[in-house]
């Protein structure tokens, strides 16, 4: 139990109420029989999640209990529910009397000054909340985007990366299906004719493809099938 003060009007009976972290709490079925609403549970569903908490009561017995209290914001939404004529005034009694009372060692400064202020502030908090949800949905959608660009960059990459490995191998399976004469003769230290494999080429409908060399700056380069099948040579 914390802090825990009573107050006392001879219209509205007693209130418990408490700082917590400097925020005034009142005792929410204490609020319920003053503004004559019934169902203090159903009351409760209906307040925010975050200005409801348990506190220590001692009952008119001595016997310690536990009681839920609420913040000035589920207070002011209380009131607002209320269908009773006098709910302004207890507004009035609350803001006035009880709040400064409360306040006197504490740091909260915000006091609404009458029932039309407490209406508007309550309107402020309402949109202040809504538009912080709808920023927080914007950030949500911003790093789904975000997530799905660089997934879709990363896809594309790859298939990127994939198409140019895909060709570097065939160039070279290629070029190895391919040799000069140079090449092969100095792989087997002998020596061979080029219009025979250029011949067979022809024959077979085979063609050949051009290789870089220093002396000439390019010579034939004849297929692994024509070094076979003219002189046996397996590349």
């Amino acid at each position: 139990m914390s802090n825990l003060a009573v107050f006392k009007n001879q219209d509205f009976g007693e209130i418990r109420t408490t700082l917590i972290n400097n925020q005034p709490y009142f005792c929410l079925a204490d609020v319920c029989r003053i503004l004559d609403i019934k169902n203090v549970s159903d009351c409760k569903d209906r307040l925010k999640k975050d200005g409801v908490v348990n506190n220590d009561v001692i009952d008119s017995l001595g016997r310690r209990q536990v009681a839920n209290f609420i913040n000035e914001s589920n207070l002011y939404k209380c009131i607002f529910q209320s269908r009773q004529p006098y709910a302004e005034k207890f507004q009035d009694w609350v803001t006035e009397e009880v709040l400064p009372e409360i306040r006197k060692t504490g740091n909260y400064s915000l006091i609404p000054k009458s029932y039309a202020e407490t209406l508007r502030l309550y309107a402020d908090e309402v949109e202040r909340r809504e538009l912080a949800e709808k920023e927080a949905q914007k950030a949500i959608r911003e790093k789904s985007w975000i997530e799905n660009r660089r997934e879709a960059t990363a896809m594309a990459t790859a298939s990127v990366k994939s198409k140019e490995a895909e060709k570097l191998k065939v160039k070279l399976d290629l070029e190895m299906s391919y040799a000069t004469v140079k090449k092969v003769e100095l792989e087997t230290g002998r020596k061979y004719s080029w219009q025979n494999l250029k011949k067979y080429c022809l024959s077979a409908g085979l063609g050949w493809n051009k290789a870089f060399d220093a002396n000439y700056g390019s010579v034939n380069s004849y297929l692994a099938e024509a070094w076979k099948n003219v002189y046996g040579v397996e590349l």
